[in-house]
């Protein structure tokens, strides 16, 4: 897998997307060219070894810079490589919240990096939009500023347990967890929801990062046929769906949204949810994955959430414009207003009043010949 840069040729992808069709920038107040600078803090990882250590980031520019060109803006980028690290989000929040050029922030990337940052970015009087945290509970009141542009777990669980139920006729189900609370949370989702369609449901939790393969093994019985893999890492839920099938075992796999990520986690058959739709079944989505796949080299359907989330921080930056400059107090009484009517997620962006995306839902993909196909 070819690797490339952060910032490497941001401008070629702002000129190659200017070609794209059906991926209008699109404001709330109808603003298109009026000039603005600002910095937006971008929280994501990008200097790991996987895929999505370097797809949500490489998204999030390529969407600056396409929303600078559109709207004859200059906005600028002050990255923090933050992935699932506690500490290591604290320690970039309080980076952005010093730096007084930044006006909002796109991320975190993932639930604990969000509980982590968000209370110094919201004492900061940062807003900030994520575009993959799912867990529930992040929009219960107690972060203030946060967004996110993808549905939550509450919807995930649900979804989960009702294909499940209806499509792969469940005799047992048995929920692989980890100990990391985004598991541990939409475990108890998508069992209560099962239990409560009459599904008989066991559980197993296994160490995070160290799967126990052997733990699985045993705790799959002669009536399990479902197994849901609602696991952090997608490389734990490959080493678990690989030894399912080297001891002959052959059970119906679901893998929760973690694992939307061909490159990390392939098993032909499995199914898998995802907050976001594959951008190469949406339309206009799919020209901007084959020219993302021609500056960076991957196809990452991944991160159309960044794009947006990125959207979306721009938009209530240029829509509370003064003088030329953003402001963080600016933004942040705007972005809970702003409504994106057309975006490359096949929906519109709106949020609800604790930051939740307005009509949000998960999908089911099965992965067959290396392609995602979608199931709902």
């Amino acid at each position: 897998m070819r690797r490339a840069s952060v910032f490497f040729t941001s401008l070629l992808a702002a000129g190659l997307l200017s070609a794209c069709s059906g991926t209008t920038e699109a404001t709330s107040t109808g603003i298109t060219a009026t000039p603005c600078a600002g910095a937006i803090g971008v929280m994501l990882p990008y200097t790991g070894t996987s895929q999505l250590d370097t797809v949500q980031m490489n998204w999030a520019r390529v969407s600056l810079d396409n929303f600078n060109r559109v709207h004859g803006t200059s906005f600028s980028i002050v990255p923090q490589n933050v992935d699932h690290d506690a500490a290591v989000a604290a320690a970039g929040a309080e980076t952005l919240a010093q730096n007084k050029k930044v006006v909002g922030v796109v991320g975190p990337s993932t639930s604990v990096a969000v509980a982590a940052a968000g209370p110094v970015l919201g004492a900061a009087g940062l807003a900030y939009v994520s575009p993959s945290a799912t867990r529930a509970a992040l929009t219960d009141g107690s972060l203030s500023g946060f967004y996110r542009v993808v549905a939550n777990d509450s919807i995930q669980g649900p979804t989960v347990a009702d294909f499940v139920a209806s499509s792969l006729h469940p005799n047992n189900v048995l929920v692989v967890s980890d100990p990391e609370a985004y598991s541990q949370a939409l475990t108890d989702s998508i069992t209560s929801s099962l239990t409560s369609q009459g599904v008989k449901v066991s559980k197993i939790t296994i160490p995070l990062d160290r799967p126990d393969p052997n733990a699985v093994l045993e705790a799959i019985t002669s009536n399990t046929n479902v197994v849901v893999l609602a696991l952090l890492q997608p490389t734990d839920g490959q080493t678990i769906a690989n030894s399912i099938a080297v001891h002959g075992l052959h059970p119906a796999i679901l893998a929760t949204d973690s694992m939307f990520d061909l490159n990390t986690f392939d098993v032909p058959g499995a199914y898998v949810s995802t907050f976001a739709p594959d951008l190469s079944t949406v339309a206009g989505g799919n020209n901007l994955v084959r020219l993302y796949k021609e500056i960076f080299g991957d196809l990452a359907p991944y991160g159309g959430p960044s794009y947006v989330a990125m959207q979306v921080v721009l938009t209530a930056a240029l829509d509370s414009c003064k003088g030329g400059v953003a402001t963080r107090a600016g933004v942040s009484s705007t972005i809970g207003n702003i409504h994106l009517e057309n975006t490359i997620l096949g929906q519109s962006v709106a949020f609800d009043a604790h930051g939740d995306v307005k009509n949000g839902k998960f999908y089911i993909y099965r992965i067959e010949g290396g392609n995602f196909v979608p199931q709902n």
